[in-house]
């Protein structure tokens, strides 16, 4: 009899169908344009503009070809200050080249983090360009190029000063010209 009143006991349990937890939908993260206080740099623009300028290679390419320009890069600045969706501000159809572009989103991935933007009174992601300007102080004056044994370029001597990646001085004089 225990048997069938145990029988009995489970015949009225009803057990629900598994039903899986809704996934939530994640949210559309918001970006602004416009916020009542704008991201900056650590520092102010004088330490960006420094940052920048201590940053920056010239392409020996864009140096070859006498090429300036300056080139709009865009980035998330996220509510914690780091930056984000770093790349050109224009299609391809409308780059300077010669590798400019690629230096300054480089040069702006470099960038420490920033002081978020905020928008009633909460940190709020917000994009912004950066224009960085690539300006050769004597048009059409490279002063020397250097190349190996091999002929292969090893860099540029510009206006005194050698670009990234020169290990080798050269001293260069009137006397040594045939």
């Amino acid at each position: 009899t225990d048997l069938l009143e145990q029988k009995d006991a489970t015949e009225d349990l009803v057990i629900p169908d598994f039903v899986a937890p809704k996934k939530e939908e994640p949210k559309e993260r918001k970006i602004f344009e416009f916020v009542s206080v704008q991201p900056e740099f650590p520092g102010g623009f004088g330490k960006m503009s420094e940052f920048i300028n201590d940053m920056i290679d010239y392409p020996k390419e864009a140096l070859r070809e006498n090429v300036s320009g300056v080139v709009m890069v865009e980035a998330v600045v996220n509510e914690n200050g780091r930056l984000s969706d770093i790349k050109p501000a224009f299609p391809k159809e409308m780059w300077n080249g010669y590798g400019l572009e690629e230096e300054a989103v480089r040069v702006v991935k470099k960038m420490p983090r920033w002081k978020p933007g905020r928008q009633a009174s909460q940190d709020v992601a917000c994009r912004i360009r950066i224009p960085i300007e690539f300006k050769l102080e004597e048009t059409g004056h490279v002063a020397l190029e250097v190349f190996n044994a091999l002929g292969e370029s090893v860099g540029i001597l510009f206006h005194g000063k050698a670009e990234a990646g020169i290990k080798h001085a050269v001293e260069f004089n009137g006397r040594n010209l045939p």
